[in-house]
């Protein structure tokens, strides 16, 4: 798998758990409610409001059960009906001397409840989540929406078959951008049977008072510009933040790296025989596809589609960044439009990321073009033109100075609420820190926006007026990729020299004012699979360093200049990208220290992205500083690493091992770690990986990102977003909106 480079109510209403008799508390002393919880704006804004109270012992209780008439309650006072008690009950068990009488009734005359089959109400049941959801389509008057024959059922979550047929129509509302009435948990289940608590009844009820926002614009800063947006040709981090609110696949993963479905029904697995591993290696996935999603232009969604990608990324005349996945499937059957059955040759964790392992283009577009001649899909209209099927569309990309998006009028799953997102290509960051002054951005991009020091003088001088600047967990690990046929990069002796006569301490502090973390190897320190033994290897040593080039023959001129065993003057340049001030930094922090330590003289070669990227899969660079992240699944480090991976106009140019790296122990345990689906032989595996990698040095490795993020105040739909991983910020855009 590639790698990838953030109605005011004029009445009160009484929330009673009648075991307890509330009292009114602030939402602020509520100690079991901290600053940190997930529903704490909700449950402010109903107690500020007088809609909720606590308890007498100070709490709020978020996570206690709710009952069906105590949440009858809740959305009549909410909704500011009158009580109602006929002569008559409408429900044998609710009767005229029960507590919720006059609730229930009015809840009932208003069309919001309508009981159980046989008659009865369960007023002491607990209210479920499709419960809740039913209710309140009801609540907001889209119960005919809700039963549409045609409206595709989807609440994007793993556990969506334990939706009952009666509420799959409201589910599915629950959970589109209009509405957002629940939430999913941290695994990506909706859990529709599970009783609702008073913190999602809370939420739940200020999404009907406070519904989303439709409309307005979102102008978000980046320093780098994308090459293409063909998501198959590059790994461009931009480009999957722009993409990250226009393309849409069979499936998708939050932040955190867990995987749910998208056009898919399911995610296949063992467990329900959607996923077999046979006892010989081989596997066999079943997909289905949802019927009714349309490409942006207005076309079918098929498993053609999937069917044409798979095969166009196995052309080598291609150029797509890694096909390792997809050489792996040895056929596919379509029985019909919305069906893929995959046969793989070996094992992969991969097929369940995607169906074919690969992402999935318009045949109605591409096959044309590449049925003429595959290599013209190189440079086909589609790289800046492009078609996919999320939310969003690409209205205009003017080269050097934006790219706009628009709402895609055919989006299956519900248009989203921001109207325009506008990336604006800022190279250099300290022009960027001056429009987020003058107002004239929304956001900066997490990671490649403005810098830790940056950020920091901006809090000083008032941003948090009007922003919120957050720094956010990273899978992105700083490093030089060093070009091993080099003349003088090949040596061993030098990189490793290279690393002891490097204060890596000192540049987090110097730089990074000490925000960022030592990188120990290719795998941040946060993930289950980072080898621990190899902390503290390469502390800063500059007579080691010197002790290790004097064991290799290297000897000093006169002038102090390191002089190699063939009698060459070391010289070693790092390309970065131009404008951003922190690498800048980085580069000029190393160039110091090797030079004032190991008498090695180099430059600080500025290019612009497009320019560095042709640098890296030519080879026609010394040392290049970036960042490479991976999705927390992503722990072999196959392409990056394994000599096949290595781009050669024989394979296409595919692969991202742009060390040239060639080793026959790094090419065993990459494969073993790559052709497993056991997770204790990929652990061991990568452990493997990582310490032949930190031994051998392709790559000098820094530290570990911490990205910043400035996010003007009053835009909802961020927050979720706590680690920078292969995921883009613009995951879920459709969710965001301008709060009123």
């Amino acid at each position: 798998m590639k790698k990838f480079l953030a109605v005011v109510l004029a009445i009160s209403m009484v929330l009673v758990f009648f075991a307890v008799r509330p009292v009114s508390v602030s939402a602020a002393g509520f100690p079991d409610v901290p600053a940190n919880y997930w529903a704490k704006k909700q449950i402010d804004y109903l107690v500020s409001k007088g809609v909720i109270k606590g308890f007498p012992n100070g709490k709020f209780e978020p996570e206690a059960k709710v009952t069906r008439e105590q949440f009858a309650k809740m959305i009549v006072v909410a909704k500011g009906l009158k009580l109602y008690e006929p002569s008559t009950p409408t429900f044998t068990d609710v009767s005229k001397s029960r507590w919720s009488y006059g609730y229930v009734e009015a809840a009932a005359k208003a069309g919001y409840i309508k009981g159980y089959p046989s008659g009865k109400f369960g007023p002491a049941d607990p209210i479920t989540r499709e419960q809740l959801a039913v209710l309140e389509i009801r609540v907001l008057g889209k119960e005919k929406e809700a039963n549409d024959p045609n409206l595709i059922f989807a609440t994007f979550s793993n556990d969506e078959s334990q939706v009952d047929s009666w509420a799959k129509g409201a589910m599915t509302l629950a959970v589109r951008p209009h509405y957002q009435l629940l939430k999913w948990d941290d695994e990506r289940n909706i859990r529709p049977r599970d009783p609702a608590t008073r913190a999602e009844c809370a939420y739940s009820i200020y999404m009907i008072l406070k519904p989303p926002v439709d409309g307005g614009k979102v102008s978000i800063a980046t320093s780098e510009e994308p090459k293409t947006l063909f998501a198959e040709l590059d790994s461009s981090m931009t480009m999957f933040e722009v993409l990250g609110a226009v393309a849409e696949g069979a499936a998708s993963t939050l932040p955190s790296g867990k995987l749910y479905p998208v056009e898919a029904e399911y995610i296949p697995s063992q467990e329900d025989g959607t996923w077999v591993v046979n006892k010989d290696g081989t596997m066999k996935t079943v997909w289905k596809l949802r019927k009714g999603i349309k490409w942006a232009d207005g076309q079918p969604v098929t498993a053609q589609d999937y069917v044409f990608s798979w095969k166009m990324d196995l052309s080598d005349k291609v150029q797509v960044v890694s096909r390792d996945t997809q050489e792996k499937v040895a056929k596919v059957e379509t029985p019909d439009d919305y069906t893929l059955v995959v046969y793989w040759k070996t094992p992969t964790i991969w097929a369940q990321y995607s169906p074919l392992g690969a992402g999935v283009y318009p045949a109605h577009i591409l096959k044309p073009i590449f049925d003429k001649n595959p290599a013209d899909i190189n440079s086909c209209d589609y790289n800046t033109k492009p078609v996919y099927n999320g939310p969003y569309e690409v209205e205009s990309w003017s080269p050097g100075n934006y790219i706009i998006l628009k709402k895609n009028p055919d989006y299956w799953a519900g248009q989203g609420l921001i109207d325009t997102f506008i990336y604006r290509f800022t190279p250099d960051t300290n022009t960027m820190l001056m429009q987020l002054m003058a107002g004239k951005l929304d956001m900066t991009m997490p990671g490649i926006g403005i810098d830790i020091p940056q950020a920091e003088a901006a809090r000083k001088n008032g941003l948090t007026k009007t922003f919120d600047i957050r720094y956010v967990s990273s899978v992105y690990w700083e490093h030089v990729t060093l070009n091993l046929t080099d003349q003088f990069l090949k040596d061993i002796n030098l990189r490793k020299a290279l690393m002891f006569a490097l204060d890596r301490k000192e540049m987090v502090r110097k730089i990074f004012m000490g925000k960022r973390q030592i990188a120990y190897g290719p795998m941040p320190p946060g993930m289950a699979a980072f080898n621990k033994s190899l902390i503290g290897k390469y502390p800063y040593d500059p007579a080691k360093a010197k002790e290790i080039l004097k064991n290799a023959g290297y000897t000093w001129d006169s002038s102090g200049n390191l002089i190699n065993p063939d009698g060459k003057k070391v010289v070693i340049n790092i390309e970065g990208p131009a404008g951003y001030a922190e690498r800048e930094a980085e580069i000029e922090f190393m160039l110091k220290y090797w030079k004032d330590n190991l008498g090695i003289s180099g430059s600080y070669v500025p290019k612009s992205w497009s320019k560095l990227i042709d640098d890296w899969y030519a080879g026609t660079f010394q040392g290049a500083l970036f960042a490479w992240g991976s999705d927390p699944a992503e722990i072999c480090e196959f392409t990056l690493y394994n000599s096949t991976q290595i781009p050669t106009k024989e394979n296409g140019m595919a692969g991202q091992n742009f060390t040239r790296i060639s080793d026959p122990e790094l090419d065993k345990w990459t494969k073993i770690c790559n052709d497993s689906v056991d997770p204790k032989v990929r652990m061991d595996a990568s452990k493997k990986i990582q310490a032949i990698v930190y031994d051998k040095l392709p790559e000098l490795y820094l530290n570990i990102h911490v990205s910043v993020w400035v996010i003007r105040k009053g835009l909802v739909g961020t927050e979720g977003y706590d680690l920078n991983a292969v995921t883009p910020s613009s995951w879920n855009a459709q969710y965001w909106y301008w709060e009123k």
